[in-house]
């Protein structure tokens, strides 16, 4: 069974789910590997964004998401911002995304948030087939077109 936690109350799991990041997403050229683990070193909080949620089956870390105040720098009047969802490609297809999502939604609830938003550039269906609304195209800082979503809380 999976259970979905905060990361700071496994900090064990850092250098893990940094790497993942950093090898899916990072500017390599920009930002090193330790640079990432830092900044989740940061975000080994509750109830304060920036905060990192794993999904732990077994005891082993096989997904992770990021509430973020903002996730596009292009439209810094939207906040707060469900980012950096990855999950294990073993894991995948098997409700893990979803739940980290869920509790994503139920912590921003507990915020007192009523909406919150997403970007992506591959998985606009992913999130139109769990209830996330396309509000509109973006660009971000770097010129990447992405998708931008959002879900009322």
């Amino acid at each position: 069974m999976t259970e979905i936690v905060y990361l700071a109350d496994h900090p064990e799991h850092i250098h893990t789910i940094a790497e993942w990041i950093y090898n899916q997403w990072a500017d390599k050229s920009k930002k090193t590997l330790n640079e990432v683990i830092e900044s989740f070193k940061k975000r080994c909080v509750k109830n304060k964004i920036p905060l990192t949620l794993i999904a732990l089956a077994d005891n082993e870390c096989v997904g992770t998401v990021t509430i973020y105040k903002n996730d596009l720098k292009t439209r810094k009047n939207l906040e707060p911002w469900l980012g950096s969802l990855y999950v294990l490609p073993s894991h995948r297809k098997k409700g893990v995304g979803e739940k980290l999502t869920n509790q994503v939604i139920e912590i921003l609830k507990q915020l007192g948030f009523e909406k919150v938003y997403l970007r992506t550039e591959e998985k606009a269906d992913y999130y139109s087939k769990r209830g996330w609304n396309f509000i509109f195209n973006a660009q971000d800082e770097k010129g990447i077109e992405t998708k931008v979503f959002a879900f009322q809380l």
